[in-house]
């Protein structure tokens, strides 16, 4: 049979119809990108100032960078050190001078990815499997419609979505990466002050709420189709040295 005739037979076929909340999703996306061609962007550049709520002199600066399909680089450069993450695609890496070098595997490494993506406008499917519509609700005086989203790996993660605008105004997630083993918190990252550059619309406030610590980000400035410093978004030499030391040690039989 004519390969031809076989795909106009399989566009023929009757497609499942989407759910509710798959609707949304496929609305919020719309909302976000619009008409632009996110297949003519390789590269972003985020930046911006940090402050932390209720701790005076807690402030410093926050640079991201993301290049296609998935590499990803941010820091946060405080008075008390530096914060950093970031994948190459592959291994998905976090370090700082509180907790050093940490590999992340699993449902963390899985709801870093999710993180990354989602500056990237990546599509939802990509990061969940599946999403339900859980009712409307009213946020911050503005009707919204809440969903649950089920990731591939990981614990649901649930999005408060705008009746009106379409865009997300709040995420929720369950984190289990915390210094303290079997420790679960939940995350919630609150979004505002968009702005639409070059077709995109853009969140340029994000507050992240972790219990009692409240961090609050402001991005000055988005950019597109930027050059990327060689070796930016390779892995850091500190991090292959752990990776080293984790295959080593598997290697004993250690662990």
């Amino acid at each position: 049979m004519n390969w031809i005739v076989c795909v106009w037979l399989l566009a023929a076929l009757p497609q499942e119809p989407k759910s509710p909340a798959e609707a949304l999703l496929d609305k919020m996306e719309d909302a976000q990108v619009g008409d632009t061609d996110l297949s003519e962007i390789r590269s972003w550049r985020y930046s911006g100032i940090v402050e932390f709520a209720g701790m005076a002199g807690l402030e410093g600066r926050i640079f991201e960078v993301y290049e296609r399909p998935l590499k990803a680089y941010s820091r946060i450069e405080l008075p008390t050190g530096t914060m950093e993450d970031g994948t190459d695609g592959e291994v998905c890496w976090e370090k700082n001078e509180l907790q050093g070098v940490m590999i992340h595997e699993g449902s963390p490494a899985a709801l870093k990815l999710r993180g990354y993506r989602s500056m990237m406008m990546r599509p939802w499917k990509e990061s969940w499997k599946g999403a339900k519509l859980l009712g409307e609700v009213e946020l911050d005086g503005r009707p919204h419609y809440k969903l649950q989203l089920t990731p591939h790996v990981g614990d649901p993660d649930t999005v408060w979505v705008d009746q009106e605008t379409y865009l997300p105004s709040r995420t929720e997630l369950i984190v289990d990466s915390a210094p303290e083993p079997g420790m679960r918190v939940t995350v919630q990252i609150t979004y505002g002050d968009w702005k639409k550059i070059d077709g995109i619309q853009y969140y340029t406030r994000r507050r992240i709420k972790v219990g009692a610590v409240e961090m609050i980000q402001r991005y000055e400035k988005i950019e597109t189709n930027v050059e990327i410093e060689d070796g930016q978004l390779a892995l850091p030499e500190q991090v292959k040295q752990e990776l080293e030391r984790s295959k080593q040690k598997d290697g004993n039989g250690d662990g």
